[in-house]
């Protein structure tokens, strides 16, 4: 049995895109995941310090769920949607724990 994987991705949010963003992030960013096979394991918020902005989690059991969907259009047209409202985005694939990860 394999061990769960997390798609962790950070980001800041761009000035002056902020009610854009949130309409977006918490109408249709996350369904198309989940639709994916992700589920959103945690989302993070920073109000203060030299950390993302943002940071959100999805798991799955299987590593080849995350490759197939990083690879595909969908990502990419999802992706390019999320760009118009952040910068500074970072993504790695890492193996899922309890709590927190950076």
């Amino acid at each position: 049995m394999s061990a769960p994987v997390k798609l962790l991705m950070t980001w800041d949010i761009k000035p002056g895109h902020e009610k854009k963003y949130f309409t977006f992030i918490s109408q249709e960013f996350p369904t198309i995941l989940q639709d994916a096979g992700l589920q959103l394991s945690d989302a993070w918020y920073t109000i203060y310090g030299a950390w993302p902005q943002i940071s959100m989690g999805f798991v799955t059991e299987d590593i080849q769920v995350v490759e197939d969907f990083l690879a595909s259009e969908l990502w990419l047209g999802l992706k390019h949607r999320l760009f118009n409202y952040v910068q500074g985005y970072q993504q790695k694939i890492i193996y899922a724990r309890g709590g927190y990860q950076i």
